[in-house]
């Protein structure tokens, strides 16, 4: 905090020109609480908004948000002209299907639209499972078990986690889904780790399809209505 806040006011020092000056900040809350994180991005904002660019990058979700709000309230003040651009990691496998292959690109449409991840998630995984293949098959076991996380609040607001809910339907979706797939992705991927993401992930690309689908299947049949809703929403 203190490096950022001394970072902030030496950009009109030793003669320097705001209206000169372009801004890489990197990561620039790490560590902060979100009190102090509010509190980074107003100051941020306020001491920056005259510089020529600001460029911020970052992996909080939470701080994107406050930043995808700002660029695009800088936006509709002058929608005659590309005032702002949100962009994001695009990480896919590379042809042979054996290692990762990541560029820069326009930020999904989903991530600039709504500011949780779980539309994302639940398109992405259920991409995969109408498709029965994917691009992303590094990411897509966790993401497969984060939005099955998320979902888990939903549906059994009791339970801590997607396991304990899988066990309060498993009656209700034995004989319609494949269980055993679920059971597996939350044994492998119970922990979330990113750990290894340089090779390939724990479970087969057939294991992480099969999961997927499960894992669509059960939102399906747990919560038709919100399932329905989730597929207009992210069409």
């Amino acid at each position: 905090a203190v490096s950022f806040c001394y970072f902030l006011t030496q950009l009109a020092a030793e003669g320097r020109n705001l209206e000169d000056l372009v801004l890489v900040i990197d990561d620039p809350i790490s560590s902060l609480d979100t009190a102090a994180r509010t509190y980074a991005f107003s100051l941020m904002t306020r001491m920056t908004k005259k510089c020529a660019q600001v460029i911020i990058l970052t992996h909080n979700t939470s701080f994107m948000n406050m930043v995808k709000r700002e660029f695009q309230i800088l936006q509709r003040r002058d929608n005659t002209k590309q005032v702002t651009a949100l962009l994001s990691l695009d990480c896919r496998s590379s042809q042979d299907g054996s290692d990762r292959v990541t560029s820069l690109a326009q930020m999904h449409d989903l991530l600039v639209r709504y500011d949780s991840e779980y539309h994302y998630l639940f398109s992405m995984v259920k991409d995969a499972a109408q498709k029965k293949k994917t691009d992303y098959v590094f990411l897509l076991p966790n993401a497969t078990r984060k939005l099955l996380e998320m979902f888990a609040t939903f549906c059994s607001p009791g339970q801590s986690n997607f396991a304990g809910a899988l066990l309060d339907h498993r009656e209700a979706v034995k004989d319609k889904i494949d269980v055993r797939a679920l059971e597996r992705l939350v044994q492998i991927e119970s922990h979330g780790t990113i750990e290894g993401l340089g090779t390939l992930p724990d479970l087969t690309l057939e294991e992480a399809i099969r999961a997927a689908d499960a894992g669509i299947n059960f939102i399906k049949e747990v919560g038709n209505g919100h399932y329905k809703k989730m597929c207009a929403a992210c069409s």
